[in-house]
C-alpha cells in the first residue's frame, strides 16, 4: 500500500460507531455511512488493500451534504474535500485496527481521491438511507411521508398552502384510522380470549394503542420534500416480533393498498366511520388536482418491519372513483363533554353541542328520562350511538344519533 503523511496515533478517536449502510457495494463494501449516539457521522471510503489489510479513509459529514450527495445534487469529490481533515485505517479481515493515522484530506495520493465527477448512481435511495438513520438513531419506528410531482414541490420545498391541507387531511385520516385499528384488536382478543378455556390474555389498554398512531415530527428531507415522524409509542421491540405501531402502519398501508380495488374497500368500510372516509377523499382530491404523488415509507431496524405504499395522481383518481360509488354504513359509540342547545321532552328530541362536535337527534331509556332534569346553563357528559349512512356518487352521510346516558359534571371537575 501507499505511504500518506499522517500523525500516527494509538487508537481511533471516535467512539461507538455503528454502520448505518453500505452506499456503495462491489464485491463487498465500498463506502459505508457510520453513525453513534452523540450525533457524530462518518464515511468509510475504501481506497487501498494488500495482503494482510483494507485501507479505508474515514472523514466527518454533515446530514445535509450526504442527503445532496445521494440525490445527485454533489459528489463524493465535493464530500471528501469539504471535510479537510480525516483518519486513514488499516483493518485486517477480523476489523481489527492496525494502523491509525490524522491526516490532512490535501495529503492523500491522487489514487486515493475520487473523480471529480464521482456523482452518485447507486440503488439506495436517499429516502432508504435516512429511514434507516433516523430508525436506528431513536431504536424505534419511522414513518416518512414524501411528496413529489407537480409544480408546487421542488426540492426540499413545498408550498406551505397545500403542505398543510395534505397533512391536516392525513393527519385526520390516521386518527381515524388509528381507532379503528384499536376496535378491530381489540375484537381479535375477545374473540382469542372466548375460544379459550385458560391463559386468557389481558384486556388491551386503549390508552396504549392511542399511542400507536401518534408520531412526533423528526425533520424535514430534500428529494423532493419529505416529513420523517417517530412513533410515540415506547413499547421495545425486538426482531421479528413487530410494535403495536408496526402493526398499525401494517393496517394502514394495507388499507390504501386495499382501496384501489372496490370489494376491498368495501370490507374495510365496515371498520371504519365516514369522516374518516371523507378525510382520505379530500386527501385523495389534492394528491389528484395538484398533479402530485404521495409515498409512504416506513421501517423499524429493531423489529425488522418495513412497510409502504404510494399514491400519484392517477391511482388518486381510481380511489375516488370507487369512494363515490361505495354505499356506506357505520356504527360507533361517542363519549361527549358539552351543553344541550335544544329540547323536546315531548317528541322525545334534542340538540347538544361541544367545542368539537354537534348532535341532534332521539333521546332514549334512561336518558329520556333524565331529560326533566336538564338546565341548559350546565355541562354534561353524555353518549351518543351513532349509525352514519353514505349513499353512493358523492352524496353526503348521514348521521342517525340516539342519546343513551347523561351525566352532569360539577364545577370542580369541568375541563372543557
Amino acid at each position: 500500500m501507499q505511504s500518506v503523511k499522517g500523525l500516527k496515533i494509538e487508537s481511533f478517536p471516535i467512539k461507538g460507531l455503528y454502520k448505518i449502510d453500505d452506499l456503495i457495494y462491489f464485491d463487498g463494501p465500498l463506502l459505508s455511512f457510520y453513525s453513534n449516539d452523540s450525533g457524530d457521522n462518518y464515511l468509510y471510503y475504501w481506497v487501498d488493500v494488500d495482503d494482510f489489510c483494507n485501507r479505508w479513509v474515514v472523514f466527518s459529514v454533515e446530514l445535509s451534504e450526504l442527503n445532496d450527495y445521494l440525490n445527485g445534487i454533489t459528489t463524493l469529490y465535493s464530500l471528501i474535500h469539504s471535510s479537510l481533515t480525516g483518519y486513514l485505517l488499516d483493518l485486517d479481515d477480523n476489523l481489527a485496527t492496525k494502523n491509525v493515522l490524522l491526516i490532512q484530506i490535501s495529503d492523500l495520493p491522487d489514487d486515493y481521491i475520487p473523480e471529480i465527477k464521482s456523482i452518485y448512481s447507486c440503488e439506495n435511495t436517499s429516502e432508504e438511507i435516512f429511514l434507516k438513520y433516523y430508525s436506528k438513531k431513536h431504536k424505534k419506528g419511522i414513518l416518512q411521508a414524501h411528496f413529489s410531482g407537480g409544480n408546487e414541490i421542488g426540492y426540499g420545498t413545498m408550498n406551505l398552502h397545500l403542505f398543510s391541507k395534505l397533512m391536516n387531511d392525513f393527519t385526520n385520516l390516521n386518527e381515524g384510522l388509528g381507532n379503528s385499528f384499536y376496535k378491530l384488536e381489540k375484537k381479535k382478543q375477545e374473540i382469542r380470549n372466548k375460544n379459550k378455556k385458560e391463559d386468557k390474555e389481558k384486556a388491551i389498554k386503549k390508552a396504549d394503542y392511542l399511542n400507536a398512531f401518534k408520531f412526533d415530527v423528526v425533520t424535514t428531507q430534500a428529494a423532493s420534500f419529505s416529513v420523517l415522524l417517530k412513533t410515540v409509542d415506547q413499547e421495545i421491540g425486538f426482531e421479528g416480533t413487530p410494535t403495536r405501531a408496526d402493526k398499525y402502519i401494517e393496517f394502514l398501508t394495507g388499507f390504501l393498498s386495499g382501496s384501489t380495488t372496490l370489494n376491498t374497500l368495501k370490507e374495510y368500510a365496515r371498520i371504519i366511520d365516514v369522516s374518516t372516509i371523507n378525510h382520505y377523499e379530500s386527501f385523495l382530491k389534492l394528491v389528484d388536482e395538484s398533479h402530485s404523488k404521495f409515498q409512504l415509507g416506513y421501517l423499524n431496524t429493531v423489529s425488522k418491519s418495513s412497510y409502504s405504499n404510494q399514491i400519484d395522481s392517477n391511482k388518486a383518481k381510481l380511489i375516488i372513483n370507487n369512494l363515490q360509488i361505495l354505499d356506506f354504513e357505520s356504527d360507533e359509540t361517542l363519549n361527549i363533554a358539552g351543553k344541550f342547545v335544544a329540547l323536546n321532552i315531548k317528541a322525545g328530541k334534542y340538540t347538544f353541542e361541544s367545542t368539537d362536535e354537534k348532535s341532534s337527534g332521539t333521546l332514549r331509556g334512561e336518558a329520556l328520562k333524565k331529560c326533566f332534569e336538564i338546565a341548559f346553563n350546565k355541562t354534561y357528559n353524555v353518549e351518543i350511538q351513532r349509525k352514519t349512512t353514505k349513499k353512493a356518487a358523492g352524496k353526503k352521510p348521514k348521521n342517525i344519533d340516539i342519546l343513551k346516558s347523561i351525566v352532569e359534571i360539577k364545577d370542580d371537575q369541568q375541563e372543557i
